[in-house]
């Protein structure tokens, strides 16, 4: 489940929102990437995509599900505040 706030961060070509976990209720949070916005950076975010699916490490964003569309990529990520300044952690 998506919150219905407006996103929590903006950048170049990402958005990122707030959401939950249906089954555990966790917090997690939506990357939400414009294919045609990466540009050239297209194969370099692919080839980090697959990285994270690999990646498991305690200062590290984990990587939960990983969603594609024609237009879009959809990340689903853990939250991190204890170690992150981003403005997700300045909501709670």
């Amino acid at each position: 489940m998506c919150d219905q706030r407006p996103y929590v961060c903006e950048g170049g070509f990402a958005k990122v929102k707030l959401g939950y976990h249906s089954l555990t209720g966790d917090r997690v949070a939506i990357k939400i990437m414009d294919k045609k916005a990466l540009g050239e950076d297209l194969p370099r975010v692919r080839t980090e995509i697959a990285a994270l699916k690999q990646l498991s490490h305690q200062h590290v964003c984990k990587l939960y599900q990983m969603y594609e569309t024609e237009h879009k990529f959809y990340m689903v990520l853990e939250v991190l505040c204890q170690y992150s300044t981003l403005p997700v952690c300045q909501l709670y």
